[in-house]
């Protein structure tokens, strides 16, 4: 199914530009927004990471640093 859609002259350039020489417009808008890519690629990836401890050392970072910033500031 086709559809018609409508550009401005600097968004069809833009798009033009994109274009690969193999590839239809049809082609360059799904590969730039992701259309041909794996949604599960990434499932899972977190899987043997254990959250919690992950942001309580991140946050125990930040308040260290933050800390030391106040600090050298004063």
């Amino acid at each position: 199914m086709a559809t018609t859609i409508s550009l401005t002259e600097k968004a069809y350039e833009s798009l033009k530009a994109l274009k690969r020489e193999d590839e239809s417009f049809s082609d360059v808008v799904q590969r730039l927004s992701g259309a041909h890519e794996d949604k599960m690629k990434w499932f899972g990836s977190w899987a043997d990471v254990d959250l919690r401890n992950a942001v309580d050392d991140y946050r125990d970072e930040y308040d260290r640093d933050l800390e030391k910033r106040l600090t050298e500031r004063s």
